[in-house]
């Protein structure tokens, strides 16, 4: 039964995100570009040249910029999962009372 709730949840949520990644997904995207930003930062903080410096500070804040983005999207993703696994656990519990009221 534990599996059948996961497997219908799972096919909702993957109906309600349509083609938009799941928080998961933000998150690992979220993870990889921390971890650019965090070697950019290190460059730069070693670099001498001032052209090169300006070049990496707006990249630097792009990067911040798409981080704090994906910060939303994934938290847009999560609550959609939330909600749809909760509409599909009610609805399902519905249908049990009604059964048993019949």
């Amino acid at each position: 039964m534990l599996n059948a709730l996961r497997h219908l949840e799972e096919e909702a949520v993957e109906k309600a995100l349509g083609s938009n990644p799941s928080a998961s997904e933000y998150r690992a995207m979220r993870s990889a570009l921390k971890q650019r930003l965090q070697v950019l930062q290190e460059e730069r903080a070693r670099q001498l040249e001032i052209a090169a410096c300006l070049r990496m500070d707006e990249k630097i804040e792009e990067m911040q910029k798409q981080l704090q983005v994906l910060r939303q999207e994934e938290a847009i993703s999560e609550f959609v999962e939330r909600q749809t696994r909760m509409a599909v656990r009610n609805s399902l519990k519905r249908e049990r009372d009604f059964e048993e009221e019949a």
